[in-house]
Order: C-alpha cells, then structure tokens, then sequence
C-alpha cells in the first residue's frame, strides 16, 4: 500500500483505493486503511473530509444514462477540467472525483448530474455533506472486526454484533449505538464526549478503553473499564436524550478493573469488579511483588496500586503481622489467597472493595 505521505483530503479522495473502501468496504481494504490510519493519526481531520467528499458525491439519486450519454458526459468532464479558468478547491476535487467514479463503474451517472445542475453551482452537494448520516457496520464473520471512528477512536468489534455511527461527528458530542459486543478505545476529546447507547445502557466517556457486552438475547448488560474512568447510567427507553432539561439519571462511575452490571429484568444496576482484575502498572514496577519481612500495610498498598482497587483492614489487628513470598506471576485472587493464609486471614469482595478478616499475629 502505498504511503501516501503528503497527501491531503482532496488527495485522497480522488485515490481509487481510498474511494472503494468508502464506497463498499471489505475486509482487505478495511484492515489496509485502518493500519495506515494508525500509523498515521495525523492524518485523521484529512481522512474525515475525504470520505465526506466522497459521499458527496456518492448521495446522489440513481439515474442510469445510456452507453452514448455516458461517452459524452465523460467528455464533458474532461472538457470542465481543462477550461476552468480558476476553479474552487472543492469543486475541482469534486470533477475529478467524479472521474475516478466513473472511470471505476461505480457512479457511471454522475456527470449526466453534474451537467444537470450546473448553473446551481455545487453549494447543495456541500451542503448535504454537513448533514450527520448514520453508517452501520455489521460483523457476521468468525474474528473481530477493527474500526476507526472519524475522530481517531478504535472499535473491535466482535462476531455477530453490529455498531451505528455517524461519518462525522458533531460538535457537541459523539453518540454510537451497539448491538452485540464491542471493545472502545476514545480518542480524548474533553468538549464532546463519547456516548454508547447499548440497548438499556448508556455509558458515557470523554476518553478511556473499555468493553460492552450487550445482546439483544441475553439478560444482562456489562460494561467493563480497561483504563480511564466512564460514568454509566440506565435508560430503559433505551433512547438517546439530547435535551439540557431531561431528568436527573442515577447512574455509576467506574474506574480500571471495574464492571457495571445491569439486569433487564428487574432494571437494576450493581457496580463490582472484574472476575481477574489486571494489573494496572508497568511490567518494571511488578518487582514489587517481592517481600521480605513485609508490614502488611505495605503489602495491602502494594496491591492497592497495581491493581486499583480498596483493600479494607484493620490495620492496628494486622500491625503484628509480616510477609515474606514472591507473588510476582499470581493472579489478584491467588496473591490474596496465599497472603491470607500465610497471616491466618480471610478475605471476601464486596462490590469494588476488599475485605480483609484476621485475628493478628502473635509470633
């Protein structure tokens, strides 16, 4: 592929690769451009006003001339090319645009239109291309699905899940709706925030990784919290609310290693944390698993800080007790379970907190 370097929008939407992955995106050209745009996400403002000159040109209605009308509506693009004086920037990417187009087969008409409208001007293509326009992307195949948004923010969707989104999003906030199972990863945006509408669940970030798991067929909706913190509220409606003056929604705010669970069938949202939480800290600093004649305070904040979460003891019970073990490759549970019998403890997790029970250490 190539690596189009200094290519700007009107560039790469007169690319013919670029145009087919607009016009009818498949797999292979999904997974060439989404690379691209991730070693280039630079170029993501370009990107986005290509595809909406594009789809200019793409939203127009279906007129099939004949193969004589088509000879001679390609003549006269090329004849408008050549003998405009001093043409727009947008108009002359939109003639050759319309080129490539019809070149490629797949607008064959569009110069018929082009003519028709001529003495309009182009002022109406410009002005559709500003009308937000719902895109829906399915996934029926075995493996996940990779996306970029308009703004920079990557999807994987999963197997037999779907996602609605705009072609560009507005300036007020960014809105999707998912039908299925799908990881987010935000592009920070602190004056649009982000918000997924997942059958009764809404969860609402301004840049963060996370997952949803949310199926028509299934009982419960999961929203789970890689990095970043989201709020989650439920909205049995199940529809978008625009209005400053809607009601004041309950909802939970969830942190690394969290999940918001809630039942459909009693309309109930309950916060805990993952099943295996993951370590939140770099693979340098997990050396701090090694302890040697311990405090128990130290071994508690330890765990604190790599894995996030609130570990309740009584600290002047525990005072008396020390650790020594190396508990660099176990699991959160497994630490906690060999802490604990190493120190006559026991430990239970309610919601996102840690409980720790013991009776001390008289040795």
């Amino acid at each position: 592929m190539k690596d189009y370097p200094d290519f700007d929008a009107g560039d790469l939407a007169q690319d013919e690769s670029f145009i087919r992955w607009v016009k009818s995106p498949t797999p292979e050209l999904e997974s060439r451009w989404t690379a691209w745009l991730e070693e280039h996400p630079d170029k993501a403002e370009e990107v986005q006003e290509a595809r909406r000159m594009v789809l200019a040109v793409l939203s127009e209605p279906e007129r099939f001339p004949t193969e004589y009308q088509k000879e001679m509506m390609w003549n006269r693009v090329q004849r408008e090319i050549l003998l405009e004086e001093k043409p727009s920037v947008w108009q002359n990417n939109f003639l050759r645009i319309a080129a490539l187009l019809l070149l490629s087969g797949g607008l064959s008409y569009f110069a018929f239109l082009y003519s028709q409208r001529n003495e309009a001007g182009l002022e109406n293509s410009q002005a559709k291309s500003t009308i937000p326009e719902y895109s829906e992307r399915v996934n029926n195949g075995k493996y996940p699905l990779k996306m970029i948004l308009s703004d920079g923010s990557s999807i994987v969707l999963q197997p037999n899940s779907s996602l609605r989104y705009p072609q560009s999003f507005g300036s007020d906030s960014r809105e999707v709706y998912l039908e299925g199972e799908a990881l987010f990863d935000i592009a920070r945006d602190p004056h649009r925030p982000f918000l997924v509408y997942a059958n009764e669940l809404v969860t609402k970030v301004l840049g963060t990784s996370f997952s949803i798991r949310a199926y028509e067929n299934e009982p419960n909706v999961i929203v789970e919290v890689r990095s970043g913190k989201v709020s989650v509220f439920a909205q049995p409606t199940g529809k978008a609310v625009h209005t400053s003056d809607s009601p004041r929604r309950e909802g939970l705010v969830l942190s690394p290693n969290q999940q918001a669970v809630y039942s459909r069938e009693d309309a109930r949202l309950t916060k805990s944390l993952f099943e295996n939480p993951s370590l939140l800290i770099p693979e340098e600093e997990q050396r701090s698993f090694e302890f040697v004649d311990a405090k128990m305070g130290d071994v508690f904040a330890a765990l604190e800080k790599a894995y996030g979460v609130e570990i309740v003891y009584d600290e002047e019970i525990m005072s008396g007790c020390y650790l020594n073990a190396s508990l660099t490759d176990e699991s959160l549970q497994v630490k906690l379970s060999l802490i604990c019998k190493a120190v006559n403890a026991t430990y239970e997790i309610m919601d996102t907190h840690i409980i720790v029970y013991g009776k001390g250490c008289t040795d």
